[in-house]
């Protein structure tokens, strides 16, 4: 399988569209810590992983300075790639963000 990066990012922009919420909107994550695996052993199935822990907050934080800085890593993907699975998370668990139910014509 090959995904080009324009295919992605048009993927990720049509998902936020299409799932209810809007740009302005904001996810509120009531955690920091996750379980985490580093990428090269996620794909591996002959071996056992190790489980390491990671912050929510201190991806969040290095995504932010993305902005101001000159460049990007790949680390900077599986950042991107935890924050979408917290934030999918909030959205699942009882209690947290949900998106805006449409009003009906």
């Amino acid at each position: 399988m090959k995904v080009t990066l324009a295919e992605a990012y048009d993927l990720l922009k049509v998902i936020i569209e299409k799932s209810g919420f809007n740009m302005s909107d904001e996810i509120e994550i009531n955690y920091d810590y996750y379980w985490n695996l580093d990428v090269s052993e996620m794909f591996d199935f002959e071996k056992k992983p190790e489980v390491m822990v990671g912050s929510l907050y201190d991806d969040h934080d290095w995504l932010k300075r993305i902005a101001t800085d000159d460049f990007a890593t790949i680390l900077d993907f599986e950042r991107f790639a935890h924050l979408l699975l917290g934030m999918t998370h909030s959205i699942r668990e009882p209690g947290g963000s949900n998106p805006p139910q449409k009003e009906e014509a």
